[in-house]
């Protein structure tokens, strides 16, 4: 069984890199829900079924992500954050879709995370702080935009 979702998972990632979205989430959600189903496992396999778990998740998120399902995306993010509450790749992607989501402290409170996390990935994490930055401000001037004829 082991074997079988792992090789889903592979055909998620193709399905992903080709750009299906839609064929790819069903792969994703098969993988998933096949792994969880999975008992009475030794360590060993306990181990790796939760690393495929969670690979499977970051990619179902990805997924989600470039189909503009932010929402669903922070969902399947909180669930491996949940198990791991210092995977660096799922703060990093729970902060893209925060920043979709106009969620701006989010974004920052889990980007400040992954610095404290990966000290090497500071440089990336300062151009998306910037990105947050800059999108809280066009998103604070339309506001007052819209307000300002009623103020």
């Amino acid at each position: 069984m082991l074997s079988e979702a792992e090789a889903l998972k592979q055909e998620g990632n193709a399905l992903l890199a080709a750009g299906d979205l839609a064929l790819c989430k069903i792969k994703y959600e098969k993988t998933f829900h096949n792994l969880e189903g999975l008992r009475g496992l030794g360590d060993e396999d306990f181990a790796r079924v939760m690393a495929l778990k969670t690979t499977v998740a970051l990619n179902l998120a990805a997924a989600l992500q470039r189909g503009g399902e932010h929402a669903a995306a922070q969902a399947r993010l909180r669930k491996v954050l949940d198990d791991d509450p210092d995977n660096v790749k799922a703060l990093w992607r729970r902060s893209v879709s925060a920043l979709a989501t106009h969620e701006y402290a989010a974004a920052r409170e889990d980007l400040a995370c992954v610095a404290e996390l990966d000290p090497t990935l500071g440089g990336e994490v300062d151009a998306q702080l910037r990105r947050v930055r800059a999108a809280e401000e066009e998103n604070l001037g339309k506001e007052k935009r819209r307000l300002g004829g009623i103020l």
